[in-house]
């Protein structure tokens, strides 16, 4: 059996990085080995060389983590209830104003994705406010559809996090089909309403 092996670097890999089964899962559906790296574009395509921009402290990487019904998720190592929970899932940080914020993880299989801390209701929430009222800004499916896109969109993580910002976006939001443009609105036409309760004294002196 060969060990897989860094591609930036000599050595074998870390035991959280992306092994080759991994990074062909990614390519399989267009995202670089770069951009699983932190680069915001493809190297090969920037004509002045070491001039592609990249954004440090982006990586994805492969850890066992226990999803919670709260739209959170743990790491193994933080669990003391049972490993058996865990599963492997890719994560990424969620980096808004060059800072991360939060952790995401995503379980392809299953499609869960949660954040770690509940900070990051968006993957790539920065692109909705730079960008301006004429100037789409894409919702991408997933973590890897995102990749591919070079960062260029956003996915939602958390949505009762991603919901307010969405709904107050100076910019239009594009769908890649009709099909997921009905579920961002029904998505973003959610209200959680409050209990609505009713003093005994009150029901009562209403009876009388």
């Amino acid at each position: 059996m060969s060990t897989a092996r860094n591609p930036f670097a000599d050595g074998p890999l870390p035991a959280n990085a992306l092994r080759e089964r991994d990074i062909a899962f990614f390519r399989e559906g267009g995202a670089s080995v770069f951009a699983l790296a932190g680069y915001c574009a493809d190297p090969h395509e920037i004509q002045r060389p070491f001039s592609t921009p990249m954004q440090l402290g982006f990586r994805v990487r492969r850890e066992r983590v226990c999803f919670s019904r709260r739209g959170r998720f743990a790491f193994e190592a933080e669990l003391r209830g049972e490993p058996d929970e865990a599963v492997p899932a890719y994560v990424l940080p969620a980096i808004e104003s060059g800072a991360i914020v939060d952790e995401v993880a995503w379980h392809p299989r299953t499609g869960r994705i949660a954040t770690h801390d509940g900070r990051a209701g968006l993957l790539g929430a920065d692109l909705i406010e730079s960008s301006t009222k004429d100037e789409p800004v894409r919702l991408l499916s997933d973590p890897r559809a995102w990749l591919a896109a070079w960062r260029q969109g956003v996915v939602v993580v958390d949505e009762a996090l991603a919901r307010p910002v969405l709904r107050e976006a100076r910019c239009p939001l594009q769908v890649d089909s009709v099909a997921q443009g009905e579920a961002l609105e029904a998505m973003l036409s959610k209200v959680r309403m409050p209990r609505i309760v009713v003093p005994a004294h009150s029901v009562t002196r209403a009876a009388a």
